[in-house]
């Protein structure tokens, strides 16, 4: 026979029985007899409940007692039963389940703390899942859920919000995999709300822009406060400025602060409505213990020609962590700000070197809390940097490769000091990596010119700025980029076409109005226009009309600017120059027929293209190695004739030479048959 399972222990609130439930032991074989029954009340020793409990079927039972009010009482439950043979035994025991005891203790403080029993403490393994059900009776018959809490967790302080003095009831229920809902008795009483909401935590005072102070805190975990008294810190005196009615409202605007001339100290206090008296008549906590003072960013210092402004600042006091660290902010337009820097929270001072120059530059600090990530901002302070102006504009009209070298023009406006004008170069393959190439000082000129001479603009790109700087050695306008256009080309002997292909000019302020492309036929051609497109980045040259020239043709690229005001409108940049051979076609036959009825067929020589032939050479041999025919004319084949006379039919060998568009011998050797007679 089986071991039974106590599925539910309940209390009955009005009287304190105890009532429990249980599921009846496995018996396959018809051996049980009786129902053992054991109870423990306050933790004392077990003992067996009194009467008979033979019946096999039941699963119940109800303990009179008024012990359930106030202490837990604890069962387990054994079987009886006698084998076929007439031997008697008892069953293992059931796991304990017990009762839930629930205490409410009675506080002098205005906590109460509340305390109930766990029914499976002497289960083990405990059932994992279950959640006990406080609930809570506030209005006579209403009662509501005041929260979930796990199996391991009996115990809570329970502080009065929501009224200032009321009887409240409380009640555990435990919902367990048997479906069974154990009642714990309801124990509660009167309870007064006597304390005053917890003490505020300022997170943020922050100057605005405006140049208000903007006071947050957090909402007061007090469900009862009313609201916020602000106050405002003279000295050792705290003076009232406002009162903020509402839990929710936790941020104060104070309007027309004197932010410009020094630091400012809060401090908040929230209060509810339960103690009535004269003025105030209700109960207020105290404000933080640390009041909270607003960032005050003091005047910036500027030695000229130094590169630096010395920014200080007063600490961030308030957050009980401390401050992690400062955020400095800039901004030139007093509208926009950028972070610059970041600094320790012990260090209150910043020296920026970034700053604009001829221009008014603002700053702010921001503070930044350990632990909680709270923001607190200073004041704005803003001074004008004066300084030698710059010239009005330095402009790189163009960049453009000239004959290896690359030629920078640059317009620029006359000034009434001296500049150095630094022509720089990005280094290849350093995106980013600038480096001197020379200088230029002028007060009065317009325009420079600057050549570059350690460049290969046939296989580099290159980009170039020019870095104005003042007498006090400092940088103090940078130009536009320029960067040359670099051309690349390819032939494609199968389609006839040269491929050209180009970067693209950079940076005019309204980019490419066009890009031409120019083309001419060997070294001692004259160049032509043969395409032009606004925005293009490659051009297929079709050449196969051609074919009767060498195939030398060189390229260029020239890149007109759009036009902008105050500029040119004719600036330029060209390219490198890039030349393409394409290589020579030589159809070569391998027999001829004398009295062929097709005139082509009746000779003997090359078919060229893209060939040069001033230095052509065709010659014949005989079959013993002789020279029967010689020409440097490619118009004038072999006709199959010796002095005048067919030659036998057979095997001929040959040798023939043309030259590439650069010159370049190409010679071709082999054997062609002459047929004597007619075409069959």
């Amino acid at each position: 026979m089986g071991v039974s399972d106590i599925t539910c222990v309940q209390v009955d609130p009005a009287n304190g029985n105890v009532s429990l439930q249980w599921t009846p032991p496995t018996d396959p074989n018809g051996e049980f007899q009786s129902y053992q029954l054991f109870t423990s009340i306050a933790g004392g020793g077990f003992i067996q409940v009194t009467g008979s409990f033979t019946n096999y079927l039941q699963n119940a039972y109800n303990l009179n007692i008024t012990a359930g009010l106030s202490s837990q009482v604890c069962f387990f439950l054994q079987s009886t039963g006698v084998t076929a043979s007439g031997l008697s035994y008892v069953t293992g025991s059931s796991d304990t389940l017990c009762s839930i005891n629930l205490e409410v203790q009675p506080s002098t403080n205005g906590l109460y703390p509340i305390a109930w029993t766990n029914p499976y403490e002497y289960t083990t393994p405990q059932p994992s899942g279950l959640q006990y059900q406080l609930l809570i009776e506030a209005s006579p018959g209403i009662w509501t859920n005041f929260g979930l809490f796990p199996l391991d967790s009996t115990e809570l302080v329970y502080e009065p919000f929501d009224f200032c003095q009321q009887v409240i009831n409380f009640q555990v229920i435990l919902t367990n995999d048997a479906n069974c809902q154990m009642h714990s008795d309801i124990e509660g009483g009167l309870m007064e709300n006597i304390n005053p909401p917890v003490i505020p935590v300022i997170t943020s005072v922050s100057v605005l822009p405006s140049g208000d102070v903007e006071i947050t805190w957090n909402q007061n975990p007090s469900a009862d406060t009313q609201g916020y008294n602000v106050y405002v810190i003279q000295g050792s005196n705290a003076a009232l400025l406002d009162v903020v009615n509402g839990i929710a409202d936790t941020t104060y605007l104070h309007t027309s602060a004197a932010t410009s001339i020094g630091s400012i100290t809060y401090n908040v206090a929230a209060f509810d409505n339960c103690t009535l008296g004269s003025p105030p008549n209700f109960n207020t906590s105290a404000g933080s213990d640390i009041p909270s003072s607003t960032i005050f960013l003091q005047q910036i210092a500027y030695p000229i020609c130094s590169n630096q402004v010395v920014l200080s600042w007063t600490p961030y006091q308030g957050w009980d962590n401390g401050v992690d660290y400062y955020i400095i902010h800039h901004s030139t337009d007093g509208l926009n700000y950028a972070i610059i820097d970041t600094v320790e929270g012990n260090q209150l001072n910043y020296v920026d070197t970034t700053f604009t120059l001829n221009s008014t530059n603002s700053y702010y600090i921001e503070g930044v809390s350990r632990g909680p990530a709270y923001h607190a901002t200073s004041n704005v302070s803003a001074f004008l940097a004066a300084y030698p102006q710059p010239p009005a504009y330095t402009y790189i009209a163009a960049a453009s490769v000239d004959q290896g070298k690359i030629n920078i023009d640059v317009l620029t406006a006359p000034t009434t000091f001296l500049v150095d004008y630094m022509l720089q170069r990005e280094r290849v393959n350093e995106p980013g990596i600038w480096q001197d190439v020379y200088n230029i000082q002028s007060q009065n000129l317009t325009s420079l010119l600057f050549t570059d001479e350690d460049v290969n603009p046939n296989i580099f790109s290159y980009k170039y700025r020019i870095v104005s700087t003042n007498f006090c050695l400092v940088p103090i306008d940078t130009s536009n980029l320029g960067k040359t256009i670099l051309a690349e080309g390819v032939a494609d002997q199968e389609l006839l076409q040269n491929l050209i292909q180009w970067t693209p000019y950079r940076d005019w302020p309204q980019g490419v109005s066009k890009y031409k492309l120019y083309r001419k036929q060997s070294a001692a051609g004259s160049y032509n226009q043969i395409y032009s497109d606004n925005n293009a980045d490659f051009y297929k040259d079709d050449v196969s009309p051609l074919y009767e020239e060498p195939g030398d043709f060189c390229y260029y690229v020239e890149a007109m600017g759009a036009p902008f005001p105050g500029l040119p409108d004719s600036v330029k940049s060209i390219s490198n120059e890039v030349c393409i051979t394409m290589p020579p076609r030589i159809w070569i036959p391998n027999a001829f027929v004398t009295d062929s009825r097709n005139e082509q067929n009746r000779n003997f020589g090359p078919v060229l293209s893209f060939a040069d032939v001033k230095n052509f050479q065709m010659i014949i041999y005989s079959r013993w190695g002789n020279i029967i025919y010689e020409t440097t004319d490619p118009k004038k084949p072999w006709d199959g004739t010796v002095d005048g006379k067919t030659a036998p039919e057979g095997m001929y060998a040959y040798f023939i030479r043309i030259e590439d568009g650069r010159g370049t011998p190409i010679d071709r050797r082999g054997t062609v048959m002459l047929i004597d007679g007619p075409e069959q």
